[in-house]
């Protein structure tokens, strides 16, 4: 990180279980407006790398990415809204010192979306807000800064099965943060893969599931098979019953008695 002067600055591990807190909260009501009746949505947990800017993070810049993201929406028009939560971290050792980096963001904003039974393709972008620390155990110093910034997007996912989907996912936040003297370039770019769950609406699922039955195939004869012409092909077969004794049959019995 750039600083005009070196401030030691105590690491606040607050940060990130308020800000956590406060994703919960607009998550939950999300989630609730997604059980609507024409609504979908899908949850989805990331992990990839995140890339920092070099001149700020040096031998830290690339860090292990973990996140969370959940988008929910109506079906037409295709656009819904979208939050985000990723965690970033990796260690190093320079000229003998162990340095910790790490940062962690959340992000609000729209999506738009096209999907179908194979799966989906989306874009993206809001607002974030990013916070990110260095520590150093030699110097047993932290330094940490946040800031504020915009986000956009795109990916897309692959339904294994229903509603289970796999996709790739890309992400660059842009973002500044700033304490004290102490300034750095916090946003990166996130890159991929994620393992999400669809969900729908009761109106939505059942519609979906309607689509589905109508494209199945309706069972009945193959029709390349020759269908047989005889009218009583199809006829039930009948007993015979024993002829039925004529007045001339039992005359006849009698003559030999």
């Amino acid at each position: 990180m750039s600083a005009h002067r070196t401030v030691p600055r105590p690491y606040d591990s607050r940060v990130t279980s308020k800000t956590a807190a406060l994703l919960t909260a607009i998550l939950l009501p999300a989630l609730a407006l997604a059980e609507e009746s024409d609504s979908s949505g899908s949850v989805a947990i990331f992990g990839g790398q995140k890339q920092l800017d070099s001149d700020d993070w040096g031998a830290l810049e690339r860090q292990r990415d973990l996140g969370f993201e959940a988008s929910f929406g109506k079906e037409e028009p295709p656009i819904g809204g979208v939050l985000y939560m990723s965690s970033s971290s990796d260690s190093a050792r320079v000229n003998g010192i162990k340095l910790y980096g790490s940062t962690f963001e959340m992000g609000l904003g729209a999506q738009l979306q096209r999907a179908n039974e194979f799966g989906r393709i989306f874009a993206e972008t809001g607002v974030c807000y990013v916070t990110a620390s260095v520590r150093a155990d030699a110097a047993g110093s932290s330094y940490s800064v946040s800031g504020s910034g915009f986000w956009f997007g795109a990916g897309f996912a692959l339904t294994l099965r229903e509603p289970v989907q796999l996709g790739l996912l890309y992400r660059q936040t842009i973002a500044s943060g700033r304490s004290n003297n102490v300034s750095a370039e916090i946003g990166g770019s996130h890159i991929g893969l994620f393992l999400g769950f669809s969900f729908a609406g009761p109106e939505r699922a059942a519609r979906g599931l309607n689509e589905r039955r109508a494209r199945e195939p309706v069972e009945g004869p193959d029709p390349e098979t020759p269908v047989e012409t005889d009218p009583n092909f199809w006829s039930a077969p009948t007993e015979e019953k024993p002829p039925t004794p004529t007045d001339s049959t039992i005359l006849r019995s009698g003559e030999g008695t």
